[in-house]
């Protein structure tokens, strides 16, 4: 099995925001604390629009896609539909065959 090729804190263009990660020039966040605090959220709207802004593809993650039952897999096809893949907790430990 060989790693998936990213890069983690990808820097969203002209901010000072950055991504988790940078998979196949696609950004995927994980929103964690979504609803949890206002500016969070604020900051996850910013992302959007920026992402919206300058045409780049953004996969969001969310808890409800990982408890109770993780479906990161599905999330995570329409940037990594070549591959076949496994993935444990976030893409900390996702390979490709």
């Amino acid at each position: 099995m060989k790693k998936i090729n990213h890069i983690r804190n990808a820097s969203y263009p002209n901010s000072k925001y950055t991504a988790d990660f940078l998979i196949n020039n696609k950004f995927v966040e994980f929103f964690g604390l979504i609803g949890e605090n206002q500016k969070y959220n604020k900051n996850i709207k910013e992302k959007e629009k920026i992402t919206k802004k300058h045409e780049i593809k953004l996969i969001k993650i969310y808890p409800k896609d990982l408890f109770p039952n993780n479906n990161l897999e599905k999330v995570l096809q329409p940037i990594l539909k070549n591959y076949t893949f496994r993935c444990s907790f976030l893409v900390k430990n996702c390979f490709k065959n």
